[in-house]
């Protein structure tokens, strides 16, 4: 008798060398996965934004640093209790300055968006398909930065609604840099605070938006 579930892959036409570039962004598994290549010698950009959970934050950011623009960049930047925070980023980008803080963004656009143009993979992770958006603007944040909860609603993003993002993003990036190749992940990290069940509705949104998404681009 078998007590656990035993998995089998094929081997991928396209195997990682050390001559490559590879970018991983996205949520913890991407952010361990590239603790492991560097520990490894593998020329790898890890999380340059942070962990980031949802698919559209992600997309953000990557899309920020292909095309820095200091105004865009400055108007996701607040103050919050004497410091100075980014909706587009991780609360680890944080500053009592707000110059300080904003050199620190565009120091790391300007790293990612060259790295994202002469990377060979690119590995995203995402994490939830719930979102919060800031209820003065609209925007979807990725991350509260531990903001009173009034600030936000929370709702659960639509496969129609990523798969029409990435549409957008893939084509762009896939013209940039056409030799790209993505290595998709769904994070397994149940978030228990949501409960199970809507923790399930967040992962069947993940799982078939990246089913389309992958029938679209069945090259990458």
């Amino acid at each position: 008798m078998e007590f656990r579930t035993i998995h089998s892959f094929d081997a991928t036409p396209n195997p990682i060398d050390y001559q490559h570039k590879i970018l991983c962004v996205g949520s913890c598994f991407a952010a361990n996965m590239g603790k492991q290549l560097e520990k490894y010698f593998f020329d790898t950009l890890s999380n340059p934004n942070g962990i980031i959970f949802n698919p559209i934050s992600l997309v953000q950011g990557l899309k920020t640093a292909l095309h820095p623009d200091k105004l865009e960049v400055e108007k996701h930047v607040f103050e919050y209790q004497n410091r100075f925070y980014s909706w587009l980023h991780h609360g680890s980008f944080q500053s009592h300055s707000k110059e300080e803080l904003l050199n620190t963004i565009h120091e790391q656009n300007a790293q990612l968006g060259k790295f994202i143009k002469e990377a060979d993979y690119i590995l995203l992770t995402w994490g939830s398909a719930h979102v919060y958006t800031l209820n003065t603007t609209q925007e979807i944040v990725a991350n509260c930065h531990k903001m009173p909860s009034q600030s936000f609603q929370k709702r659960l993003l639509s496969i129609s609604e990523i798969v029409s993002y990435y549409q957008t993003f893939l084509t762009e990036l896939l013209a940039i840099n056409p030799k790209l190749k993505l290595i998709w992940s769904i994070s397994p990290v149940k978030y228990v605070r949501d409960g199970l069940h809507q923790n399930n509705l967040s992962k069947s949104v993940l799982f078939l938006a990246l089913e389309e998404l992958l029938a679209l681009y069945p090259s990458t």
